[in-house]
Parts: structure tokens; C-alpha cells; sequence
């Protein structure tokens, strides 16, 4: 038996999140239909993948990292290219591992990186549908930075969720926040150990409403140190947001899935 370790990117506008559904029009149902379809040949073998983190309904993934098991015997290469002649183009499999039984693409992740695109213009960017969120306030980026630091550090998240969410722990921490100015676009960097239902967009909601002068700071801050008293958050567009990066431990020698070893992403590499 293996346990083969994919790197997948993919264009979430086209589908309905990550996660399994019955109509079968998600990210890991056309993965495991292209993986069983490549190795059918070989036996008759349906394979059930795991990811290192489930995307919502049009997130993107520059980077998501999944592991499967199969009594299959192929080289890496045959892999790639095999998978993807069963993928439709939204879809790619970017490079391919076989590792030891020890490896889990979720459990084994230290950390995991979003990024969020933001455009500001007073008229929707109609050639980046769907990849960037937009806005046409103006927005204060001081307040963007000041209050960015809140976030940092380990806290209650559960005012930063969306109802759904099954997660029975709401603490996680929160390692690293950046926001940049690249001309007409906002790019938000947030990086943790792991994130709740929402949890990313909410944040980028609750930012925005603050930095276009709709509420106050002290108003998120709140967010924050009361996570029971539930308020309103403006829940911000899925498009422009990326999975980003998955950060394993060194023993696993996994490059390929931190942003800053994929030039084909170079975009994202903001200083």
C-alpha cells in the first residue's frame, strides 16, 4: 500500500467548495473521479481523498494538499500527468509525493496561509470576476494596520464564525497578519494554525467595515475580547480568496506547498 501526497490548485469559481456533495459538483468529488478513472486500468479501486484544509464555495486554491492510499504502483510523473488528463482545466495537480503512512495532509499541517485579493475601484473589475473581491469605498489603510495587530496571537474566534460551523474549538492562533498596498489592490496575508467556518472572510468583512468608517474600532476590538456577544459581520465575497500555503513540519521535506517555493504564483510573493 501507498499513501500518495498531491498538490492541487484550483479555480473555486467553478465549484461548490471542497467538500463531497450529492450532486457531485465539488472540488474532491471531480478529484476522485479523475484519480479512480487514471488507475482503473490497473484494478478496480475507488479512492477517497483527504485535504489539508476544505475550501467554501468559490475559494480558490493556489495550494491544497491532499494524501490518498492505493495498492497502485506508478512514478510520480505518471501521476501528474495521468490525473490530469481526467481533470477538467479549473483543476490542476500540481507535483506528486509518495510518503511514509505517518504523513496526514490535515493532521500533519503546523499551518496553513490565506490570502485575500481586494480590489478598490468605483466600478466593478469585470475582467477579474470572480478572482478578486471588490469594493468601491474608500477605505483607510492605517486603520487596516492598526487594527490587523488585534487579530494576532491566540484567541476565542467564535464571533469570526459562520453558523455551520462544526468545529468544537473555537481558540485557534493566528501567527502572522500582513496587508499591502499594490496599487488599486489590498492583498490581505493571514496565517494560523488552523481556521474556523468563515473565519478568513469574516475577518476581511469586519476589517472593511471598520476601515470605511461604518463602525468603529472599538467595535471590533469587542469582536474579539467578548467572543459570546454575537454581532453582525459582513461575511466578504469567497472570490477573492486563496488557499495560499500549507505548512508541514521539516521531516516531511514538503517545499512544494508553502507559496514561496511556486513561481508559478509569483504574484502572491509581496514584501
Amino acid at each position: 500500500m501507498n499513501r500518495i501526497v498531491m498538490g492541487i490548485s484550483y479555480d473555486g469559481s467553478k465549484w461548490l467548495g471542497w467538500q463531497t456533495q450529492k450532486h457531485k459538483n465539488t472540488v474532491q468529488d471531480v478529484l476522485e473521479y479523475a484519480i479512480s478513472k487514471f488507475i482503473s486500468s490497473s484494478c478496480e479501486h475507488k479512492v477517497s481523498i483527504i485535504c489539508a484544509g476544505r475550501t467554501d464555495a468559490g475559494v480558490h486554491a493556489i495550494i491544497q494538499v491532499i494524501h490518498f492510499d492505493t495498492i497502485i504502483n506508478r512514478d510520480m510523473k505518471s501521476w501528474i500527468r495521468g490525473t490530469n488528463a481526467f481533470l477538467p482545466s479549473s483543476i490542476s495537480v500540481l507535483w506528486a509525493r509518495n510518503l511514509s503512512f505517518e504523513f496526514h495532509s490535515r493532521f500533519s499541517a503546523i499551518a496553513r496561509n490565506y490570502t485575500y485579493i481586494l480590489y478598490r475601484g468605483k466600478i466593478r473589475p469585470s475582467i477579474l470576476y470572480k478572482k478578486v473581491g471588490w469594493t468601491f469605498k474608500d477605505i483607510n489603510i492605517n486603520k487596516l494596520h492598526n487594527l490587523s495587530k488585534n487579530i494576532l496571537g491566540t484567541h476565542n474566534f467564535n464571533n469570526f464564525r459562520s453558523s455551520g460551523c462544526q468545529s468544537k474549538n473555537p481558540i485557534k492562533t493566528i501567527y502572522d497578519f500582513n496587508i499591502y498596498e499594490y496599487g488599486s489592490f489590498i492583498i490581505f496575508n493571514i496565517k494560523g494554525n488552523a481556521f474556523l467556518y468563515h473565519m478568513v472572510r469574516n475577518i476581511i468583512g469586519a476589517l472593511l467595515q471598520v476601515a470605511s468608517d461604518k463602525k468603529n474600532e472599538d467595535w471590533f476590538i469587542n469582536l474579539i475580547n467578548d467572543p459570546y456577544n454575537k454581532k453582525p459581520i459582513c461575511t466578504f465575497s469567497p472570490y477573492g480568496l486563496y488557499l495560499s500555503s500549507i505548512i508541514y513540519p521539516d521531516k516531511f521535506n514538503l517545499q512544494e506547498s508553502r507559496i514561496e517555493n511556486n513561481n508559478l504564483f509569483s504574484i502572491f510573493k509581496f514584501q
